[in-house]
Formats: C-alpha cells, structure tokens, sequence
C-alpha cells in the first residue's frame, strides 16, 4: 500500500511540475546550470543570490539591462524554470506579447481577467523590454530622434507588491517611455 500511495504521489507531483512549467510558457527550456558565469558580466555573488530566488519569497524585483546576447533571457527563463521546481506559479511573457495581450484583452473587455490571472501566480518574467520600447508604434512614427536604439532589458517581479528595500532594487513599475 505505501509503494502505490509513494507512485500516486510521485505521479501527481510531476503532472503539477510540468502543468506549471505548461501555464508559465517559457519560449524555450534554459537552466541556471547550463549558464556560464565566467562568461558572462554577472558577478558569482550575484548569480548565487538570484539563483537562490530569496529575493521572490522577499517580493523584490530582479531587472537585467544590457546589450543582446549578455544572457539576460536565459539568467531570466533558468530562474522562471527554478522557480517551478521550487512549487512557485510563474508567467513568461515578452513586452509586446504582454502589451498585445492587455490590448486584446481591453477589445473584448475581458482585461479584469486578464490581470486577475496574473495576480494568481507568484512571478512574472517580462523579457524583450527594449525591443518593446523601440518598436512601439509612436516611436516609429515620430522624429528621428525617438527612434534611437534602446538598450535590451528584462524585467522580474513577484506580482504582490512594490518593494520596500529602498533605491538598491529595481522600481516595481518599468519606468516611463521616454
């Protein structure tokens, strides 16, 4: 009887993990143990503390600004896919996905839903936020000088609330376009 209620046990676990891993939608697998730190500008302390996700549980943001192919989306999908392991409910999204998806959702008046399901879950990945600032549509259709390259962002945040830790953590809103 105890092996059955251990199998039945395992089972439902792993159909949790992999229903989280479904509703997060990460675009592609990526672990934090196949990113190379040596390589990278993230310094090991750093690594080791969000790799830790204390600062999920202590509902401060992680924000990664730099140029393409630094490692910020996959540092931002192997903490996503940790947190998962972890138990946590996570959402992937990239800015314009989340932007369209908002859009949609205020079209056909569902956006309360729309947010009330982002509220549920315990984090929120924003990836590709200067691709989204860039390529907004006001942006290309104005002068020349709005249309200048924007520096690659990514953005985490527990969806719970601003953090509290003062000017050392990023802001729980994106800041405003410029």
């Amino acid at each position: 009887m105890r092996t059955l209620i251990e199998a039945e046990i395992a089972a439902r676990d792993e159909s949790n993990l992999r229903g989280r891993i479904k509703q997060a939608g990460f675009p592609v697998v990526k672990s934090l143990d196949d990113f190379k730190v040596q390589t990278s500008s993230v310094p090991q302390a750093t690594f080791n503390y969000i790799a830790g996700l204390e600062w999920i549980r202590a509902k401060e943001n992680l924000c990664l600004v730099g140029p393409a192919g630094t490692g910020k989306s996959h540092l931002l999908v192997g903490v996503g896919h940790a947190a998962v392991q972890a138990g946590l409910r996570v959402r992937y999204f990239t800015a314009s996905d989340l932007v369209e998806t908002l859009y949609r959702g205020l079209a056909d008046n569902s956006v309360g839903r729309v947010i009330d399901n982002l509220l549920r879950v315990d984090l929120v990945i924003l990836d590709e936020l200067g691709f989204a600032l860039s390529t907004r549509p006001e942006a290309s259709s104005s002068s020349a000088s709005s249309r200048r390259p924007m520096s690659a962002a990514a953005w985490a945040s527990p969806v719970t609330g601003p953090s509290t830790s003062g000017a050392t953590s990023c802001p729980t809103r994106p800041p405003p376009f410029p």
